[in-house]
């Protein structure tokens, strides 16, 4: 199934971090720190999320990180896209290179998934998930309730 890779992980965490909290700006050190991600990936992680257009970065005692767009705006596929692909199957978003997708019977089936599970990663909201945050912050049984929220809101209907 499904597994998103450590960088679209700390991707989404530091994108609902500077969500919940970044109202003045916040340094990837700070929510390095809050969410014990090694600090030189999260800043590699928060450059990309920047070329992306998804943060705006600013330098200086005032500056840091904070959202180019409203957070009711952005969706979790869109931060999931800007540091990798959310793939159930290679042949699914790049049938060019299985030579068999022409005949194989998985493949729609896979290709059904793939767009059953994009649709509802694109309804889950940025701002959803920063309020949640903002509420549950700092206790590992909330995080693991957020985790459990994320993952029924995300179930096809």
């Amino acid at each position: 199934m499904l597994e998103l890779t450590k960088k679209a992980d700390y991707a989404l965490r530091l994108m609902i971090e500077v969500a919940a909290f970044g109202d003045g700006g916040l340094s990837t050190a700070e929510v390095a720190r809050r969410e014990e991600i090694p600090h030189p990936f999260l800043r590699k992680v928060g450059k990309e999320l920047v070329s992306a257009g998804l943060l705006i970065s600013t330098r200086g005692a005032r500056g840091g990180l904070k959202l180019a767009h409203p957070a009711e705006t952005i969706s979790l596929l869109e931060i999931v896209r800007a540091v990798d692909e959310p793939v159930l199957s290679k042949c699914v978003v790049d049938p060019g290179a299985c030579t068999r997708s022409h005949r194989c019977a998985v493949y729609p089936v896979w290709r059904r998934i793939q767009l059953e599970m994009e649709r509802a990663m694109e309804a889950v909201r940025l701002s959803d998930m920063a309020k949640h945050h903002k509420l549950t912050a700092g206790s590992a049984t909330a995080r693991k309730g957020l985790t459990e929220q994320t993952t029924v809101q995300m179930a096809p209907k």
